[in-house]
């Protein structure tokens, strides 16, 4: 089914010719007066531009034509529309024929270049990565300083290319990149860059800026499909080597690939949507995004609860999406709570507990949530890289029991320990979390400000191993702890452990110290086999300069995300990396982008991604008026 971007998409990819930026921001010709609105048009609709030509002086709107007119006069006022629609119509089709034949073909490379043992420089950096057969188009901006560039994209073994695009920007039409990795499932897509006169350290490798006319955010054009046989639409005379013939000269940068893998990714990925210093939480929002189109919906946005209300630590249940919660922080506090497409609000903060709950993993077959019950103390640093550290004075875990609102303690409370991160293996049969020696405190878990006043002395004491414990469902009890991996005998730290979906793998993240890593510069994605006890760092996927933390797995385990602050520094974006069948890894590629230079501009994180194997059915509407109650329903603290 085509839907309405793609139908403008593919518009300004096919007749988009003489004035590229007026047809590609869909306002269409200004020369143009019988032209059909665009966005009626794109909408399948047909209708005439609601406005009204200014030339038109009968054009006006149709409830007022049937108010003052009679049924007759309302008749030759439709014959008469419509006989401008189909006036419209064929000027569009006049107009895609005319340019096709003044255009010509699409521009050919030039014959004479300079080779360059390097790829382009694009952004985000897709080269040679491994992408699903059903993701949206990774379209991407050559960042080469040139007067003009030249792509063109191959099927695997094709002489003649698939696309053609002129300029910087690289936009693929959805409906014809989706055909396109169709068709080439297990295969590799080749794309071959020309750039005439490459100024500056280009040529070495540095990023550069736009020059001359390409860098006015004109839209490059896809041209062709040739697998179909549609004729390329022209991109004008600027490529077709005629600068080349006057004197310019060209270069063709090492060709680069992406290649199709045969296994699909899972469709929708939510996260939080956040500031990076945390500054404006009230500003926080749950997200949720396709990964098959751009399509974006909100879960829920905290400044729609209340003024100062801050919405974190969501947790799905097997990648569904009838059964989730997140938690509601400081006004309208509480935890919302769907339960089979059942949507209610509580209040965790039991009688007898002395936090409240926070992390949170949904047992993937039962209606129980395992929680860390965290008394947490936020450090920030003026003059130290690692900007902001996250550390518990206390912690316990716990097992909610969602239909009864009852809370039971997993392990015996011990003020000598500090559990947090609770994850469950696939079949629910094993919990595994993360737990520290509590530093020396000189003071005990109440009163709380006495406790938190010692933990930035003792900041760099907090080192985490990866511990499990049985789970009898019959019973409702737990084992004893087992030591997974030892973090600590490494000098090092482990958080956010995730088991893949087959129950064969743990994925964690490691850093020198602490248990919030997503500010630590040094912090790395590792992998541990739970068979033979093998950890190793995923060198393929992590970044030497910046954190990798948050990461969630596919359903079918072949792919994961995590967000990282490789991009600036500053910002997490949500990176995804293929494991083939022998465990080989593959370079990560960023979040398909509709326009990638708006993610330059972006001044928000995303965080804590998790795959969903379908969108969101509870309407954000529906969850504001649970999450909006004042008083929610309080849960039990059971002691065993």
């Amino acid at each position: 089914m085509t839907t309405a971007d793609e139908k403008k998409t593919d518009a300004a990819e096919t007749s988009t010719v003489q004035n590229n930026e007026n047809d590609a921001n869909g306002k269409g010709d200004a020369s143009d007066k019988g032209g059909v609105n665009s966005k009626d048009d794109a909408s399948g609709k047909g209708v005439v531009n609601s406005k009204g030509d200014a030339n038109d002086k009968d054009c006006v709107n149709c409830e007022d034509c049937a108010s003052r007119e009679g049924n007759e006069t309302k008749k030759r006022r439709d014959s008469k529309r419509r006989g401008f629609l189909a006036a419209g119509f064929g000027a569009v089709a006049l107009f895609a024929v005319v340019a096709f034949f003044i255009g010509g073909a699409a521009p050919e490379p030039p014959t004479e270049f300079a080779a360059l043992d390097r790829a382009p420089t694009i952004y985000p950096d897709y080269c040679d990565v491994t992408i699903p057969p059903n993701v949206a188009p990774l379209n991407f901006d050559v960042q080469e300083n040139a007067e003009e560039i030249l792509t063109r994209v191959f099927e695997d073994g094709a002489e003649r290319p698939v696309a053609t695009f002129s300029g910087k920007e690289i936009r693929f039409s959805q409906r014809k990149w989706r055909r396109l990795l169709e068709r080439n499932v297990g295969k590799t897509l080749r794309f071959e860059t020309f750039a005439l006169n490459v100024v500056g350290d280009s040529a070495n490798g540095e990023k550069s800026a736009s020059v001359g006319d390409s860098a006015n955010g004109e839209k490059s054009v896809s041209v062709g499909d040739s697998a179909n046989g549609e004729k390329p639409a022209s991109v004008g005379d600027s490529a077709n080597g005629e600068k080349s013939a006057n004197g310019g000269k060209w270069v063709k940068y090492a060709d680069w690939e992406m290649r199709v893998a045969p296994d699909s990714i899972d469709p929708w990925v939510s996260y939080r949507l956040v500031f990076p210093g945390y500054e404006y939480y009230s500003d926080l929002a749950l997200w949720s995004r396709s990964l098959e189109t751009f399509e974006e919906r909100p879960i829920i946005r905290a400044r729609l609860v209340a003024e100062r209300t801050c919405v974190n630590c969501h947790t799905f249940q097997a990648g569904r999406t009838d059964s989730f919660l997140f938690h509601l922080r400081f006004k309208k506090g509480g935890t919302v709570v769907v339960d089979r497409g059942a949507v209610k609000k509580v209040d965790l903060n039991a009688e007898g507990l002395d936090a409240g709950c926070a992390y949170a993993a949904w047992r993937p077959n039962s209606p129980h949530v395992a929680f860390s019950s965290n008394q947490t103390s936020q450090i920030f640093h003026s003059r130290d890289k690692n900007r902001i550290n996250v550390l518990d004075s206390f912690s316990d875990l716990l097992l909610y029991d969602v239909e009864k609102n009852e809370l039971t303690p997993i392990l015996p409370s011990d003020d000598d320990y500090l559990p947090t991160y609770p994850t469950w293996s696939p079949d629910g049969k094993t919990l595994y979390y993360c737990c520290a020696k509590a530093p020396d405190f000189k003071t005990p878990r109440q009163p709380v400000a006495a406790r938190k006043d010692e933990v930035p002395f003792v900041q760099d004491e907090f080192q985490y191993d990866i511990m499990k414990v049985a789970f009898d469902e019959k019973t409702g009890k737990f084992g004893a702890p087992e030591l997974v991996f030892n973090a600590v005998a490494l000098d090092k730290s482990a958080a956010f452990p995730r088991v893949s979906p087959d129950g064969k793998s743990l994925m964690f993240t490691l850093a020198r110290r602490g248990c919030f890593p997503i500010w630590f510069r040094d912090a790395d994605l590792w992998t541990l086999d739970l068979a033979t006890g093998e950890a190793r760092a995923l060198d393929e996927v992590n970044s030497p300069t910046e954190p990798d933390s948050w990461h969630s797995w596919s359903s079918n385990g072949r792919w994961f995300v995590f967000s990282s602050r490789r991009d600036d520094g500053s910002h997490t974006r949500l990176y995804f990396a293929h494991i083939g069948e022998n465990g080989e890894v593959s370079k990560p590629f960023m979040l398909p982008q509709r326009d990638p230079a708006k993610t330059l501009n972006a001044t928000k994180s995303f965080n804590v991604p998790e795959f969903t194997v379908e969108p969101v059915q509870i309407s954000e509407r529906e969850l504001l008026q649970k999450a909006k109650i004042d008083a929610p329903e309080k849960a039990t603290l059971r002691l065993r």
